[in-house]
């Protein structure tokens, strides 16, 4: 029997001895935007139906290295709300535990409510829209750098004491506190535009030690996993080549020089 933080796990039967805690949220709700959003499906992808298994059934494919689900954010309120429904819809189609997050703080808070020493953050994907000095919410309310200015010339940490905007140097104090809480082996993905600088990216990655992947110089767009082209909803995410731009995905790591992945990456099943 082996113990992995969140359920107690049979390597003889290759199956958790207790139900799956992310039980709730399987289930529909009567609203059917919501419902479609579920995660990974939720009990109208009928594996979910069956509490006790590991990895979807399939090991091979899929690790699932302490019981509990890793954390896909959808951060709400950009341009009036109007791509809400799009980021809800991808952080579901993660198969992740969705978090909504309207304001900064209210992102960082989610983030320690799901997470402990016992339960690592392995995985987080934000979804969202962004910019060079971070991620926006509603109005001026995102989790920003520390160097991030408003546009009347004050910056965050005094300028944004009346709204429920947030810095990394929060997060970073949260993090310290063991309120936030990252494993060892941590990824985090940014799936906003222009998300990949050293103000944010790599300062994110320089307090949570997770490996940061962000778009360094353009827009994010959903792309054709062989041409590369704007697409639908096919997982694979993309340089939009946003004012004649063609930026690529890159990886921050502490204390090191940030790496050029590529550019694509896989962050979502496609369209159901």
């Amino acid at each position: 029997m082996y113990y992995y933080g969140a359920r107690y796990y049979d390597a003889k039967l290759c199956k958790w001895i207790s139900t799956d805690p992310i039980l709730e949220q399987y289930l529909p709700t009567g609203n059917k935007d919501k419902d479609s959003r579920l995660p990974a499906g939720g009990i109208f992808n009928s594996i979910n139906i069956n509490l006790f298994h590991y990895g979807g059934n399939n090991p091979i494919k899929y690790v699932d290295l302490d019981g509990n689900v890793n954390i896909a954010v959808a951060a709400l309120g950009a341009k009036n709300g109007k791509d809400d429904n799009t980021m809800i819809s991808r952080a579901a189609r993660t198969g992740d535990l969705v978090l909504k997050a309207s304001t900064g703080k209210e992102l960082l808070d989610k983030l320690a409510k799901n997470s402990s020493k016992k339960d690592p953050i392995e995985k987080l994907t934000i979804f969202s829209h962004g910019g060079k000095q971070g991620v926006y919410c509603k109005k001026n309310e995102g989790l920003f750098s520390g160097t991030f200015d408003n546009g009347v010339g004050t910056a965050v940490g005094e300028a944004f004491g009346i709204y429920d905007a947030a810095t990394l140097s929060d997060m970073k104090k949260m993090i310290e506190s063991g309120d936030i809480v990252f494993a060892d082996n941590a990824n985090i993905y940014l799936s906003g535009c222009d998300l990949g600088t050293e103000d944010f990216a790599q300062e994110l990655a320089n307090i949570t030690g997770a490996k940061v992947y962000a778009m360094n110089d353009d827009g994010v767009g959903t792309i054709n996993k062989v041409s590369g082209k704007k697409s639908k909803e096919t997982g694979y995410f993309g340089p939009a080549k946003t004012r004649g731009r063609d930026g690529r995905w890159f990886l921050y790591q502490k204390g090191q020089d940030p790496q050029m992945v590529g550019k694509k990456l896989k962050l979502t099943e496609g369209e159901r």
